[in-house]
């Protein structure tokens, strides 16, 4: 929006610019004196309207400048709301929306929920797994690591930190039954993306369940992004 306001003002202030020199190269060349001035009246006024093509051209290069960084602004933008989206939202729709999934494979991945995790616990023992809740927890779990998979690819392109993404992507590491399906199609996904998720694996491993003491997350995050493994996989 600034960036769009600026190229509008810009815009009305060299046409303004331009009318003034106009009416200035006419009133230079009727008002001269040529007796007094090198040059005759039609010099002078071919020489206003160089000036101003010149002045043109480097406006033009300026507009052209300021729309290409708006242009980029906003399509980094929309690569930012779709990430958070793709990556973020929509798998967390799918896990809240699913109703085969046991409570407590639910519950792991909200381990910062306590009222979630304690209930979800009291109702462990009642609730049996089912073929259709088995499909729906490797469908979620499948999921869960094609968005880490995606995160490898897209994370240069969205303005939202790489601290960020990796903070929100720990509390999933924490489910030990998403863990148990990673193992076991983990076969099926690249390199970099067994590798990171092993790394989250580790790492979350060290944070207590449930975790009360959310600021564990944004420390935690911080020192994967300091291990050399961590600069290893994202530039592989």
């Amino acid at each position: 929006m600034i960036l769009s306001n600026s190229i509008e003002n810009l815009t009305f202030l060299v046409i303004l610019i331009l009318i003034l020199i106009l009416f200035g190269s006419i009133f230079v060349a009727f008002k001269f004196n040529p007796a007094q001035y090198h040059k005759t009246r039609i010099s002078v006024f071919l020489s206003t309207i160089a000036s101003v093509a010149m002045f043109l051209v480097a406006i033009n290069i300026i507009l052209t400048s300021l729309s290409f960084e708006h242009n980029t602004e906003y399509t980094r933008l929309v690569q930012t709301k779709a990430a958070i989206d793709k990556l973020w939202l929509y798998p967390n729709q799918v896990i809240t929306s699913s109703k085969k999934i046991r409570p407590q494979f639910l519950a792991g991945f909200y381990p910062a929920n306590f009222k979630l995790y304690k209930q979800a616990e009291a109702e462990s023992t009642k609730s049996q797994q089912s073929i259709e809740s088995i499909a729906e927890e490797q469908y979620i779990s499948t999921l869960l690591i094609q968005t880490w998979e995606d995160f490898l690819n897209q994370r240069k392109f969205g303005s939202t930190e790489t601290n960020t993404w990796i903070t929100s992507f720990l509390p999933w590491a924490q489910n030990p039954y998403f863990r148990e399906y990673f193992e076991i199609f983990k076969f099926e996904y690249n390199k970099s993306t067994i590798e990171l998720a092993n790394l989250l694996f580790e790492y979350a491993a060290s944070i207590p369940v449930p975790t009360r003491d959310t600021t564990i997350y944004q420390e935690t995050a911080d020192k994967i992004l300091k291990d050399p493994r961590f600069h290893r996989i994202v530039n592989l």
